[in-house]
């Protein structure tokens, strides 16, 4: 899942503390592997976390991050509670009644 920059390391903690980490989200947030694959997170200036970085640092300014779903408990949808193994087939499912053409159109230009 998608998810402001530093979830992916609060999620990890969690699990390491045994505390069960839930996404809330809607069924239409779900992407399959592949299209997941695809999407770009994009980032902010450099200089707004370092103005002034030392020559040969490379400063990041991520806003969003990729989660794996391994670290969460679930996702709980606008239909209940689904288990992080059954993620994935919740996704195909979604993607099932995606018109895939139109989707792949506003991917390919995203970025123009």
């Amino acid at each position: 899942f998608v998810n402001k920059a530093g979830t992916g390391a609060l999620a990890a903690a969690a699990a390491a503390a045994g505390v069960p980490t839930y996404v809330l989200a809607g069924r239409d947030k779900c992407l399959t592997a592949p299209l997941a694959r695809r999407l770009t997170l994009g980032e902010g200036p450099a200089d707004g976390v370092w103005a002034d970085a030392p020559p040969g640092v490379r400063v990041r300014n991520p806003y969003f991050e990729k989660v794996a779903w391994p670290s969460v408990a679930g996702l709980v949808t606008d239909r209940g509670r689904v288990g992080s193994d059954d993620v994935p087939g919740l996704c195909r499912g979604v993607a099932s009644l995606v018109d895939h053409a139109a989707l792949d159109l506003v991917l390919s230009t995203a970025g123009s």
